[in-house]
C-alpha cells in the first residue's frame, strides 16, 4: 500500500473513531449546554488564543491549552470535547483552509487527548478524596496536572504514529523541539486554566466580563511568549546568515556555496527536499545543481520550464511565495513532477540586476508546512546567495579561460605542462605507467592557403572533437599549439596508447570535412612515449613523443603513428 493511502487511512480512522466515541457520550448522556454564554465565549478566547501559536520544525504549538483545561473544569468532559470541536473545525478547515483529511486527524486528536486527560483528572481527584474547592489551589494542582500530562502523552503518542507513517521510523530529535515548547507552555497553562475557572465560578452571577478582564493579560502573555520564540528564532536565523555570509565570502567556489545556502536553510527548516535551481536560457529550463532530500526521495530531481510549469511561471514573475497546495495531476496546466511528489513549497527566485539566474524551492509532503517567517529568511538569503553564486562562476570562468584553448576550447598548452607534471608524481607516488600522445595535422599549411584561415580555424576545431570522442574520461586533451594536439594517457603503457592514437588516425582520415562548399580530406601523424622508460621526466616524454611523430612518421609519409624507441635521432 502507497504510503499516501496508509497516511489517509490512519487520518480518517482516528478522526472517526473518537469523533464516533463523542457522538455515543453525548447521546447516552443527552447534549445539554450548561452555559451558553460560557461555552460560546471559550470557543471563541480559544480562537483569539490560536493566532499567537508557535511553529516548529514539526507541529505547531498553541496555548489554547489554557482553554482545553479551563473548559474542562467548568462544563465538564461532553461540552469542552465539542467546544474542542468546533474549535478545530473553524481554525484548521476555515481559517487555516487545511486539506479535510488533515482536519479529521487533528480533531481526532484533540478528543484523544481530551478523553485521556478526563480520564486520569478523574482517578487522581478520587484518590485524594475531600479537596478544596477552590481550582488554583495546591490540593487541585495535581488533578489539573494529571489532566494535562495524560492530554500530552496521549497526543505525542499519536504524533509519533503519523511520523513513522509518513517515515517509516521514529526520531526523537525530530520532535525534540517541539516537546519543549510544548511542555513550558502546558505548564504555563495550568495555573491561568485554573485561576480563569476559579474567576467565572465564584464571580457574582457567574460574570464574564470578570473572566475576560483575567484572559486580556493572559492573551497578551500569549503574545510575550510567542515573540520570545519568534526572537529566538529570529536570532536563529542571523547566526545562520552570518555563518553563510562568512562561508561565501570566504571561498569563491560554486559547490561551496551551494553547501552553505542548504546547510543554512536545514539548520532552521523541516523540509522534503530543497533544491537550488539553475536557469538555461537558451532552454527556457530550470536545471536542479544542488538539493537535499530525505531518503523516500533520494531520487526525485528533475528539471522544469519556465514557460510551461506552474513553478516556471512563479519564477518567471519574480515573485517569491508560499504555495500551500501544490498538488497536480498529469495534464493539469502547469504541472511538473514537483507536483505530485510533493504537496507544498516555498519559491524564491535569484535574480542579479534584474535578470533570474535561478531559485531556491523547498518541499514538503504536508500541505500549509511553512510561514512567512521562512519566507523572509529565503529572500535575504537568496539575495546573498545570488551575489556569492554570480561571482563564483566568474571565477571559475576566469579560471577556466586560463586554462582553455578559445578555438577548440580544450586544454591549453599552460594547463598541460602543469598536468603532465602533475601525473608524473601521481605515478611516482604509485609505481605506475603513463603515456603521452603528439598528434600534428599534415600538410595544414596547404589547407590555410587553398582554403583561407576560417576553413583552417574549422579544421582544426573538428580535428579536436574528433580526438576528444575518441579517448578515454580519464584521457586529457590539449591543444599544444598551432595545429598539434596532445592527449596525456594515465595508467598506460605505449601499446595501450598506440591502439588509441591509431583509433583517431583512422577516424580523421576516414572523416570528411565539410565546411560550406568545401568537402576536404586530410590525415594526421602522431608520436608516442612513455614513462618512466625510456622518457624519465615530463620534459623527455614531450620531446620522445614529438621525435617519434616527425622522425618516425611524417618522415616516413604522414598519417601514421609510431611509438618512440631510442633508435630514432
Amino acid at each position: 500500500m502507497e504510503k499516501e493511502s496508509r497516511i489517509n487511512i490512519y487520518n480518517y480512522t482516528v478522526g472517526t473513531a473518537f469523533v464516533i466515541l463523542l457522538l455515543s457520550i453525548t447521546i447516552s448522556r443527552g447534549f445539554i449546554i450548561y452555559d451558553k454564554k460560557l461555552f460560546l465565549f471559550l470557543i471563541i478566547i480559544e480562537i483569539v488564543i490560536d493566532k499567537f501559536n508557535i511553529r516548529t520544525p514539526k507541529v505547531w504549538i498553541s496555548f489554547a491549552s489554557i482553554i482545553e483545561l479551563a473548559s474542562f473544569l467548568l462544563l465538564g468532559i461532553v461540552n469542552s470535547a465539542w467546544i474542542q470541536l468546533i474549535f478545530i473545525f473553524v481554525t484548521d478547515y476555515l481559517m487555516y483552509k487545511k486539506p479535510f483529511n488533515t482536519v479529521f486527524l487533528n480533531a481526532g486528536m484533540t478528543l484523544s487527548k481530551m478523553f485521556a486527560g478526563s480520564i486520569a483528572y478523574k482517578l487522581v481527584f478520587e484518590s485524594l478524596g475531600s479537596m478544596n474547592e477552590r481550582y488554583f489551589s495546591v490540593s487541585m494542582f495535581l488533578p489539573a496536572l494529571s489532566f494535562t500530562v495524560a492530554a500530552f502523552i496521549c497526543n505525542y503518542i499519536f504524533i509519533f504514529i503519523q511520523f513513522y507513517l509518513i517515515n517509516n521510523k521514529l526520531d526523537m530529535r525530530d520532535v525534540f523541539d517541539s516537546m519543549k515548547w510544548e511542555i513550558i507552555s502546558l505548564f504555563f497553562s495550568i495555573p491561568a486554566a485554573s485561576e480563569f475557572a476559579d474567576i467565572y465560578k465564584y464571580s457574582s452571577s457567574h460574570n464574564l466580563w470578570f473572566s475576560t478582564l483575567f484572559i486580556l493579560p493572559i492573551v497578551f502573555a500569549c503574545f510575550i511568549f510567542t515573540t520570545m520564540k519568534s526572537t529566538i528564532f529570529a536570532n536563529k536565523q542571523l547566526k545562520a546568515l552570518s555563518k553563510v555570509a562568512l562561508t561565501i565570502n570566504k571561498f569563491l567556489d560554486v559547490e561551496k556555496t551551494y553547501n552553505s545556502v542548504l546547510d543554512a536553510i536545514n539548520s532552521l527548516v523541516s523540509f522534503k527536499g530543497c533544491y537550488i535551481f539553475d536557469m538555461k536560457d537558451e532552454e527556457g529550463e530550470m536545471i536542479p545543481v544542488a538539493y537535499r532530500m530525505d531518503d523516500d526521495f533520494s531520487d526525485k530531481v528533475y528539471s522544469f520550464s519556465v514557460e510551461e510549469s506552474i513553478l516556471g511561471q512563479i519564477v518567471h514573475s519574480s515573485k517569491a511565495i508560499i504555495i500551500n497546495d501544490l498538488y497536480m495531476k498529469p495534464g493539469d496546466k502547469g504541472y511538473c513532477e514537483y507536483c505530485t511528489i510533493y504537496k507544498s513549497c516555498i519559491l524564491v527566485p535569484m535574480r542579479r540586476l534584474n535578470k533570474c539566474i535561478g531559485c531556491i524551492i523547498i518541499f514538503s509532503d504536508e500541505y500549509r508546512a511553512f510561514g512567512d517567517e521562512i519566507l523572509e529568511f529565503l529572500m535575504i538569503l537568496s539575495d546573498q546567495a545570488t551575489i556569492a553564486i554570480e561571482n563564483a562562476k566568474l571565477f571559475r570562468l576566469s579560471e577556466e579561460e586560463a586554462i582553455t584553448d578559445g578555438l577548440t576550447y580544450l586544454y591549453n598548452q599552460r594547463f598541460f605542462y602543469s598536468c603532465i607534471e602533475k601525473k608524473i608524481r601521481e605515478c611516482e607516488k604509485n609505481s605506475d605507467a603513463m603515456s603521452l600522445i603528439i598528434f600534428d595535422i599534415d600538410y595544414f599549411k596547404r589547407i590555410n592557403d587553398t582554403y583561407g584561415h576560417l576553413v583552417g580555424d574549422f579544421v582544426i576545431r573538428e580535428v579536436a572533437r574528433l580526438i576528444k570522442s575518441s579517448v578515454r574520461k580519464n584521457d586529457i586533451v590539449s591543444r599544444y599549439g598551432g595545429e598539434e594536439f596532445t592527449v596525456i594517457l594515465p595508467s598506460s603503457k605505449s601499446m595501450d596508447a598506440y591502439a588509441i592514437a591509431e583509433r583517431i588516425r583512422k577516424r580523421v582520415e576516414d572523416h570528411i570535412f565539410r565546411y560550406k562548399t568545401f568537402n576536404i580530406k586530410l590525415t594526421i601523424s602522431g608520436g608516442i612515449s612513455e614513462y618512466p622508460n625510456p622518457a624519465s621526466n615530463a620534459m623527455e616524454m614531450v620531446s620522445f613523443a614529438d621525435r617519434a611523430m616527425y622522425s618516425g612518421a611524417k618522415e616516413k609519409g604522414r598519417n601514421k603513428i609510431k611509438i618512440y624507441d631510442t633508435g630514432m635521432l
